[in-house]
């Protein structure tokens, strides 16, 4: 129970490296908030953690949006009254996930710009959230994920 009394919150939490991050935190004594855009998914993997006895809330939370990136942080201080963890872990491939396979230099600019406001935005939104109460505490980790996709890059098909 090497967490007990400790406090996370991990974005991207309803699959994945995120899932298993609050997953981890809870069975170790933290308190965890997920969060993911999506809803279902997120309440059911909270849920579950519950189930095993740990303490989960999940809440959805698209990060490309700072208000609720902001309510799901004032949520954590609310409910447990301090945050020692933030996990990034939310992102994706915009290309596979908007379900397009040009080239980079093909893609229509939207399609960037959600890469963007997910995997880069998202991120930095969170990490702004939380520093001023870690800062007002004295202590807390930020822990910014990143997968594969971003050093494969993307290649012509000649």
């Amino acid at each position: 129970m090497r967490f007990t009394g400790k406090v996370g919150i991990i974005t991207g939490a309803a699959s994945g490296m995120g899932l298993r991050t609050a997953q981890r935190l809870a069975e170790e004594g933290a308190g965890v908030v997920l969060t993911d855009v999506n809803e279902e998914a997120v309440h059911e993997a909270a849920s579950a953690i519950r189930g095993q006895g740990g303490d989960a809330t999940g809440v959805r939370v698209d990060v490309r949006c700072y208000d609720e990136v902001k309510a799901a942080v004032g949520l954590a201080l609310e409910r447990y009254g301090r945050l020692d963890i933030l996990h990034n872990s939310a992102g994706g491939c915009s290309s596979r996930v908007l379900g397009r396979s040009e080239c980079f230099h093909e893609l229509p600019i939207e399609v960037i710009d959600w890469g963007l406001d997910v995997n880069l935005k998202g991120a930095v939104y969170f990490c702004h959230a939380v520093l001023g109460p870690m800062i007002q505490q004295k202590s807390g980790v930020i822990i910014n994920m990143g997968s594969v996709d971003g050093v494969t890059g993307s290649y012509s098909r000649d």
